[in-house]
Order: C-alpha cells, then sequence, then structure tokens
C-alpha cells in the first residue's frame, strides 16, 4: 500500500478518519492524502430585502475556498506535528465531495472516510459520501466508525 485518500470535511468525524489513516501509513511509509470539497451553501448567499445575494457568488466561493484552505492546513499540522516524516499531501476542490475522492482515488490503494460528516441527517450511520464511495470506489473503502458514546 503506497497511497491512502482520506476524505476531510472539518468534522470530529473526517479528523478521526485522518487519524486512522496516518496510523496506517506510519509503519508501512505510505502517503496519506487529504481531500477536501465543497461547494458554498447556497444559505451563504445572505439574500437580501429584494431576494438578489447580498455576496456575490464569486466572493462566497472565494471565502469558501479560504476556509477550507485553513482546514487543509490544520489538519496537516496535526499530523505531521505526530510525524513529522509522514508524507501528507492534499487537494481542494470545489466539487461534489464524493465526486472528488473518487477522482483522487483513482492512483490509490485505499479511500478512508468518516462515518458522517456536517450533513443534516444526524441520525445516520453511514453519511451519504460514504454511501456513495463504497458504492462506486474501485479500491477499497474504510469507514471509520464513531466512538460508541456517541
Amino acid at each position: 500500500m503506497q497511497r491512502i485518500v482520506v476524505g476531510i470535511d472539518g468534522s470530529e468525524h473526517g479528523r478521526r478518519a485522518a487519524r486512522w489513516a496516518r496510523d496506517l501509513a506510519r509503519p508501512i511509509g505510505a502517503q496519506v492524502h487529504l481531500v477536501h470539497a465543497f461547494r458554498p451553501p447556497e444559505m451563504l448567499y445572505a439574500y437580501g430585502m429584494i431576494g438578489e445575494p447580498a455576496l456575490p457568488s464569486d466572493e462566497v466561493a472565494h471565502e469558501a475556498r479560504l476556509a477550507a484552505e485553513r482546514l487543509v492546513a490544520e489538519v496537516q499540522e496535526e499530523l505531521g506535528a505526530t510525524e513529522p516524516d509522514l508524507d501528507v499531501t492534499a487537494t481542494i476542490e470545489q466539487d461534489d465531495p464524493a465526486s472528488a475522492l473518487l477522482r483522487a482515488a483513482e492512483d490509490a490503494d485505499l479511500i478512508v472516510v468518516g462515518t458522517r460528516g456536517f450533513g443534516s441527517f444526524r441520525g445516520l450511520v453511514l453519511g451519504s459520501v460514504g454511501q456513495k464511495l463504497v458504492a462506486h470506489a474501485e479500491v477499497p473503502v474504510t469507514v471509520v466508525p464513531a466512538p460508541t458514546e456517541e
């Protein structure tokens, strides 16, 4: 195993998946490749009184990308701080998370995700991204479970 792709979204589930991948990669010298995909939520457009967006969509996309860059840097730092020799790379895309992960995994050996992210259906055991990956990935997918106390 040489390359592990990990989906992160800012949730604790995503961070847990990244730590799990780090622990798997460390003894075998595999690369951990973080993928964060986003679509600026429509609610960020902050519609004004006459139904026009308060911020142009390119500004919303720019702010979303900056937030994504901060998140990726934070997770890279967390993984690298404990494992300075670990090869951690990252990709940020403005796209559907499952599609971005499937593309990133074309030359990977494994995809790792958490059980769920920031989706609106909190009661689901497996989020929609995990379901899509399990159904469509051409490489093995590991869904890192949440601790039992959640």
